[in-house]
């Protein structure tokens, strides 16, 4: 295909003209059962689905994520990326810096691109991967139903669990603990 077929497909995989899709409530309630998230770090008033949420005027780059457990559903795609110069992967450094130099835990909601260099270093320093065993629809508070993305997604998560918490998400989808 070579690098003009590559760069084509990017800007086809990146060409949604919306940029912060809502975790589905029936998604993040199941997960929450597990984790108890305090915080949403990426969120707005009307669609935050923690009591504490970091909204875009307060800026998840320039404040910490406290209180932990957070949850992360952060917005990506091409608008987001010529709106505020920032990539998914300027996504995962702040992560990272987060859980190796604040110890703060979470989970991070997003497309499961296993061949991307920011899901590659996004999980070079987690603890699990949950696969949801269903393909998660993202709700748009535009539109009456959800929409069903063109991509599987995946739960990186930052956090040590217990066998109870690995039981309860092995009923949610496919559990790999990174080694």
């Amino acid at each position: 295909m070579g690098l003009h077929g590559d760069a084509m497909n990017q800007d086809f995989l990146s060409s949604s003209k919306k940029w912060d899709w809502e975790t589905p409530a029936s998604d993040f309630d199941k997960i929450n059962k597990v984790f108890g998230f305090r915080l949403d770090a990426a969120a707005t008033k009307e669609n935050s689905k923690c009591p504490e949420f970091i909204t875009p005027e307060m800026d998840a780059f320039t404040i910490e994520w406290e209180p932990s457990p957070w949850f992360l559903n952060p917005p990506w795609g091409k608008e987001y990326t010529d709106l505020t110069g920032r990539t998914m992967l300027h996504w995962i450094y702040r992560i990272k810096e987060q859980v190796l130099g604040k110890h703060n835990a979470g989970v991070l909601l997003c497309a499961a691109r296993t061949d991307t260099q920011w899901w590659q270093e996004a999980s070079s320093f987690c603890d699990y991967v949950l696969f949801p065993d269903h393909r998660i629809a993202y709700e748009d508070r535009l539109r009456d139903k959800p929409s069903q993305p063109t991509f599987p997604s995946c739960y990186i998560i930052y956090y040590p669990l217990d066998p109870r918490q690995v039981f309860k998400l092995k009923n949610i989808g496919l559990l790999v603990k990174r080694v």
